[in-house]
């Protein structure tokens, strides 16, 4: 039968223990390889691996763009009261192109024709005028008219064009908004709403922490179960060389040796599952790290600190004034509220003030300035829209009634949660106590029987249980201190007080 680390196999017939065959050292590079030291995984404390779940966990990094598009959603909400500018140019191309003569050759003789007349007849009748100055003014009236006709009979008649060929546009313009009844709640719903998603992450970084803590505690238990496993193993291995010695000695018997065998055996296995308990809880813990190398848990020195105080209803007190949860649902009541408003307000008209400047290049027609402005005010006032503002009054109230009923239900439940952990947090006081008390007598027991058995008084098998009973009383106080750990945690939770400034050694 194979003993454990401190036994040797015996040979078949005899209660000599045989020696072992030696092993041949390595040589060549396998030499090399055996002597080169295995680097040991690097130690993780608590702060750390908080830190480390905060900065690579996804759903907090999803939470976080989140917020940042609820920010924007804030920008949006901004765009409803601020002016807008606008600005709009065109290229037109129109074929045919289109022109009108508003007089032709003929009628331009005709008006010279009729110039050259007058012009005539004022010559004519200067003749008779005694008076010098008035005759000069009249031939110089002629003189003018037969100029004027002149002109006209040497103008060629000029197309005037109504639709050209090539016309460029521009447009600016800009609306200021006056009044919008549904800007208001909208603006203050997007602030509500970057709350709203603050507060949520806050509660995913509380959960991940909790999380994060009780698995750190948890494989930090898992690293003291190895320990006890060990030390019960050393103490089976221990009373198997003793019992040894005895057999050698013809003061015991081959079954107190083959008993004690199996306590080795025994301990060995109980080392393998706890090492591999140890294992599984260093793998969870590194899953929420996203951290896949090998690390080792360091004991965090103290158990998370009690309440602050005993009293119940200031506990459920301080849990509903901070926990993220009731901070989300209070924002979501209020938006609820906001958007009922937002309803009323739709039944009330918007006023805006619009100015807009043009540019058009077609100024050959009946526009001569090809710059032209105007000032708008415009007021819209829907007096009916299909009963649509009465169907979102009627849902915006089932929405208030709605948002209330879950507020009312978690205040419910928090307040359960408060005083189910605070009774918890009791019970596992008082188990710590009776662990601590019970492992006491446990190992003064174990004390006493290696004692009495080196001086013949007890026998192998009072030994057995003594270290057996010492082991389980190790264990039973390592699980009570990480039940009392994780009843701490969880209250300390459900009090709101798992923020992230506790992975950054904050109070």
């Amino acid at each position: 039968m194979l003993g454990g680390s401190g036994a040797a196999p015996t040979s078949a017939g005899s209660g000599r223990t045989a020696a072992p065959a030696p092993t041949p050292a390595p040589t060549g590079p396998e030499a090399s390889l055996a002597l080169a030291p295995v680097p040991e995984p690097p130690a993780i404390t608590l702060e750390e691996a908080m830190q480390a779940v905060l900065e690579h966990s996804f759903d907090l990094r999803i939470a976080a763009e989140q917020v940042t598009r609820s920010e924007i959603q804030l920008r949006k909400a901004w765009a409803l009261l601020l002016p807008t500018i606008s600005a709009s140019a065109s290229y037109t191309y129109n074929f045919p192109s289109e022109e009108v003569y508003f007089v032709d050759r003929e009628q331009l003789d005709q008006q010279a024709l009729l110039y050259d007349s007058i012009a005539q007849i004022l010559e004519q009748s200067a003749m008779f005028i005694t008076d010098p100055d008035e005759r000069q003014a009249a031939e110089e009236r002629a003189q003018q008219l037969r100029a004027v006709a002149k002109k006209l009979s040497d103008t060629e008649p000029e197309p005037v064009t109504i639709n050209p060929p090539h016309v460029f546009g521009a447009n600016v313009s800009v609306a200021i908004p006056l009044f919008n009844g549904r800007a208001i709640p909208l603006l203050k719903n997007a602030y509500e709403a970057v709350d709203l998603s603050r507060a949520v992450l806050a509660q995913q970084q509380a959960s991940l922490l909790y999380a994060t803590l009780r698995t750190y505690y948890g494989a930090v238990a898992a690293q003291a179960l190895v320990a006890s496993a060990r030390r019960q193993l050393d103490a089976a291995q221990a009373h198997r060389r003793t019992v040894a010695r005895q057999v050698e000695l013809k003061t015991a018997t081959r079954i107190a040796l083959q008993r004690a065998d199996l306590e080795v055996v025994r301990g060995e296995q109980q080392l393998r599952v706890a090492e591999q308990a140890y294992r599984n809880a260093r793998a969870a813990l590194g899953q929420l790290m996203a951290r896949e190398e090998e690390f080792e848990v360091v004991e965090p020195g103290a158990l998370p600190p009690p309440p602050p105080t005993a009293d119940v209803e200031a506990l459920e007190a301080r849990a509903l004034a901070v926990r993220p949860e009731i901070v989300a649902q209070s924002a979501a009541l209020e938006i609820a509220e906001r958007m009922r408003t937002e309803a009323w307000m739709r039944y009330l008209p918007s006023l805006s003030l619009v100015g807009s400047g043009r540019y058009n290049s077609n100024t050959s027609g009946f526009i001569n300035d090809p710059f032209t402005g105007a000032v708008t005010v415009r007021l819209d006032w829907p007096l009916w829209d299909g009963g649509l503002r009465e169907a979102n009054l009627r849902e915006t109230a089932s929405r208030i009634r709605e948002e209330r009923l879950r507020l009312a239900q978690l205040e419910q439940k928090i307040r359960a949660e408060v005083r189910g952990n605070v009774a918890d947090l009791a019970l596992k006081e008082k188990a710590v106590e009776t662990a601590e008390h019970g492992y006491a007598l446990a190992r003064a027991t174990q004390a006493d029987a290696k004692r009495l058995f080196e001086l013949g008084a007890a026998t192998s098998l009072d030994v057995i249980d003594a270290n057996l009973a010492a082991f389980f009383a190790e264990v039973e106080l390592t699980r009570a201190k990480l039940d009392l750990a994780q009843a701490r945690l969880a209250l300390a939770y459900v009090l709101g007080e798992l923020t992230p400034e506790v992975a950054h050694g904050g109070e």
